[in-house]
């Protein structure tokens, strides 16, 4: 193993205790005394600039590649109080921000909650911070803090794009109702809807290429799997299905059972029905109510 490497995995063992480690590894070395750090932190005789910064790199591109599957490309988070220095720290759960601002886990009782999204490529390092005092523990994301975008302004962009494309065609009006429901979507373009945790739906709609003017949906999934079966799908469907009818799309689909409790296709063809889809040349169709 390279120095840089045994020094990349030095640091990410000790942040599950000590978060100040990991965040030097991308403080300004004009300001910050970061050799004078590490050396003295993890009792080192002399430690190199490269080799710090390569371990940063190589700890950032492991993260990136272990949250690509957790997360999609925006991320909305939250902070207690203001974001200050080289890097800051953020939760993808808004109860642990309220926590920490409540109890002055974070420096200061009763500070403001700011809430936003950031861009999955922009998470520096995702660690478990176990907090020296509390009862929680704190799923934490590392981020820059020009990073960090307002969420009201990001609501804002979307909303002047959805008044932008009213006057366009009725799938693409659609599609923008549709994403704006959210503000997570996959690589896969998978929206994530948000109810009671700890569950999400996600479901999978696009333009219909061969029915142009209408919708495809794709698929719809519960999970974790011990989510299923509680109505949620249900209840997402019935939203999908009233802008439909607002936008006055026809929906076309497969009956095809998706997610970790598969039922057959008549259990599913039985659900599909009780959503006004019907049997059409080989799969489902919903026309607008």
């Amino acid at each position: 193993m390279s120095y840089r490497s045994w020094l990349a995995q030095l640091i990410k063992d000790d942040g599950c205790c000590q978060s100040e480690a990991i965040s030097y590894l991308w403080a300004n070395p004009n300001l910050e005394d970061v050799l004078d750090y590490f050396a003295s932190y993890f009792d080192l005789d002399t430690v190199r600039l490269e080799d710090v910064q390569a371990a940063a790199v190589e700890i950032q591109a492991t993260t990136q590649t272990a949250i690509s599957g957790d997360f999609p490309n925006e991320i909305k988070v939250w902070r207690c109080g203001n974001a200050q220095g080289d890097v800051t720290s953020v939760t993808t759960d808004k109860s642990v921000a309220e926590r920490g601002c409540k109890g002055g886990y974070y420096g200061v009782k009763d500070s403001t909650i700011g809430s936003y999204v950031i861009n999955r490529s922009d998470v520096l390092v995702s660690i478990e911070h176990f907090w020296p005092y509390g009862d929680f523990v704190e799923g934490e994301l590392l981020v820059r803090p020009d990073s960090l975008q307002p969420m009201k302004e990001t609501l804002l962009r979307e909303y002047i794009r959805a008044m932008m494309l009213e006057q366009t065609d009725p799938a693409t009006s659609f599609m923008s109702d549709y994403s704006s429901n959210s503000q997570f979507q996959d690589d896969m373009g998978f929206l994530y809807w948000e109810v009671p945790e700890p569950c999400w739906v996600k479901t999978l709609v696009y333009p219909d290429k061969a029915n142009p003017g209408g919708v495809y949906f794709e698929a719809i999934q519960t999970y974790p799997p011990e989510c299923e079966g509680k109505g949620y799908a249900s209840d997402i469907m019935n939203k999908i299905t009233a802008l439909a009818d607002k936008h006055a799309i026809t929906m076309r689909s497969t009956v095809k059972p998706f997610g970790s409790k598969r039922v057959d296709k008549n259990e599913l063809m039985n659900w599909y029905t009780r959503s006004g889809f019907v049997k059409d040349k080989g799969g489902i169709m919903r026309l607008p109510q």
